[in-house]
């Protein structure tokens, strides 16, 4: 399999680390191992790394600020996950726009990339059926 990183990407309180949530919990459903040591959790962010069918899943769910997602993707490439999952912020800010992105990619070089994209659903009940939806498209995109 060829390294990749997935990330989830949308403007502030659409879901994106909701999703990447349940796409942890749908990955421990299917028979993911952590591996010990690595879980850290940082407010309703974490940092964890997985081993599923021979691979290691390294999860961020952070992604506004492209500073500390840099710091988080570089632990994660240096444990040689196969595949890497996070959220990533287009920023609010002119001089901003588009750094986390950036982050991702230029962090990673080599890791084929895969955006997801989200966006605010219409009500709070759709929203969480959409954060489910993206969770799947995840753990789909993982192999």
């Amino acid at each position: 399999m060829r390294k990749k990183v997935i990330f989830i990407r949308g403007s502030g309180c659409v879901g994106k680390s909701t999703s990447i949530r349940y796409a942890y919990g749908e990955l421990i459903g299917l028979g993911a191992k952590q591996l010990p040591d690595y879980f850290y959790g940082a407010g309703k962010d974490f940092l964890d790394i997985l081993e599923l069918r021979g691979f290691k899943i390294g999860i961020w769910s952070g992604g506004d600020v492209a500073r500390i997602l840099r710091m988080r993707l570089k632990t994660l490439k240096q444990e040689r996950c196969d595949v890497i999952v996070c959220a990533c912020h287009p920023g609010r800010k002119e001089g901003q726009r588009g750094k986390t992105e950036q982050a991702i990619r230029d962090t990673l070089r080599g890791y084929r990339a895969i955006p997801i994209d989200k966006s605010h659903a219409a009500s709070k009940s759709k929203q969480d059926e959409e954060n489910r939806q993206s969770a799947t498209e995840i753990v789909r995109a993982i192999f």
